[in-house]
C-alpha cells in the first residue's frame, strides 16, 4: 500500500507548476470618502478621506486636506467648514443643526471628483415612556458576572417610519467604557431580527412595533474594562448612562449593512453591499437625536 501511495504522489509533484494569472481588478479611480453624522447637540464635523486602488500600490494619505466642504441647510448654503487635521473639517462658527431642518454637503477638491451627499433631516428626540435598570440577572455570556436587565419603553412616531438605537456606557473618573450586552426574552428572525447589533449599539426599526409602545429589553454585564494610560484596567463604576437615539433611515441602513449573523447562521444570509448615500463618492451622511438616561446601579 505504501508503494502505491508513493507512485501516485510523485506524478502529482511533477504536474504542480506555479502559473501567473493576470486579472484586471475593477477600479474606477480615486474618489472621496465621507463620514459625517449630525445631531442637534454636536458641532458639525466631517471626515474626508479617499479610496485606494486594489493593486497593492500604496497611495495612503492622512485624510484629504484640500477639500472645500460646503454645508447647506434647507437647500441654502450657510457656511464653509474649516480644515483642522487628519482630514477633519468642522464648523468655524460652532454651528449645531436644528431639529426638523434638512442638511446636505457638497464637497469639492482640486485633486478628486466632487461629491454630493443625500439630504438628511434632523429627527425629533425619542419619546421615552419609562425605563428601569433595577433587576439583577444572570449573564448568558459569562457565568457569575454581575449583570442587570435594562427595560426602556419607547413611544413610536405615528406619522413616519422610525428607527432607533440604544447604547449603554459606564463611567469611571470621566472615562467611558461600553457595557457588554446580551439578549433577554427576545427571539431573532432568520434574516434580520427586530433589533440587531452595530458596534456597541442595538439598532431597531419600528416595523415590529409601528404606532405603538416598544419595550426594549437587554441584559448588561457590570464588569467593564477602562482604558487608562494605554492599558485596560478594571475600576469601580461611578455611573451608567443609556443613549436612546432616534435615527435617520440612512443611519439605520448604514448600520444594517454591517450587521452579521452569529456563527453558522452567516452561511444562510445573503451578503449586503455597504450602504452609501454619497453621489460621486462613498461613505455615510446621516443624522440622529438622542435622550440620555442615567441608570441607577442600586
Amino acid at each position: 500500500m505504501k508503494k502505491i501511495i508513493i507512485i501516485l504522489y510523485i506524478p502529482l509533484l511533477w504536474s504542480c507548476k506555479e502559473r501567473e494569472l493576470l486579472v484586471d481588478l475593477p477600479y474606477s479611480g480615486d474618489k472621496m470618502v465621507v463620514y459625517s453624522v449630525l445631531s442637534p447637540t454636536e458641532v458639525v464635523t466631517v471626515k474626508v478621506s479617499k479610496t485606494y486602488p486594489p493593486t497593492g500600490i500604496t497611495t495612503y494619505i492622512n485624510g484629504v486636506t484640500d477639500a472645500e466642504v460646503l454645508l447647506y441647510e434647507n437647500d441654502k448654503l450657510i457656511e464653509k467648514l474649516k480644515y483642522t487635521d487628519n482630514g477633519i473639517y468642522i464648523s468655524p462658527n460652532s454651528f449645531k443643526p436644528k431639529i426638523g431642518s434638512s442638511y446636505q454637503l457638497i464637497i469639492n477638491s482640486l485633486t478628486l471628483p466632487s461629491i454630493t451627499t443625500s439630504r438628511e433631516i434632523i429627527p425629533s428626540a425619542p419619546t421615552i415612556i419609562s425605563y428601569n435598570f433595577n433587576e439583577n440577572i444572570n449573564s448568558s455570556l459569562n457565568k457569575g458576572v454581575p449583570s442587570k436587565k435594562l427595560l426602556v419603553k419607547i413611544k413610536d412616531k405615528n406619522d413616519e417610519d422610525s428607527f432607533y438605537s440604544v447604547t449603554v456606557g459606564a463611567y469611571s473618573q470621566n472615562i467611558k467604557s461600553y457595557l457588554v450586552d446580551f439578549s433577554v426574552d427576545q427571539a431573532n428572525s432568520s434574516v434580520f431580527p427586530c433589533d440587531f447589533k452595530y458596534q456597541n449599539s442595538v439598532f431597531m426599526s419600528d416595523d415590529c412595533f409601528k404606532n405603538s409602545v416598544y419595550e426594549f429589553k437587554r441584559g448588561y454585564e457590570l464588569n467593564p474594562f477602562f482604558l487608562i494610560n494605554n492599558e485596560f484596567v478594571k475600576k469601580d463604576i461611578e455611573k451608567v448612562v443609556a443613549q436612546v437615539r432616534h435615527l435617520s433611515k440612512s443611519y439605520y441602513e448604514f448600520g444594517k449593512t454591517y450587521y452579521e449573523e452569529e456563527d453558522l447562521l452567516r452561511a444562510f444570509v445573503t451578503p449586503n453591499p455597504r450602504f452609501n448615500n454619497i453621489k460621486g463618492g462613498f461613505g455615510i451622511f446621516a443624522t440622529y437625536n438622542e435622550t440620555l438616561l442615567e441608570l441607577q446601579l442600586k
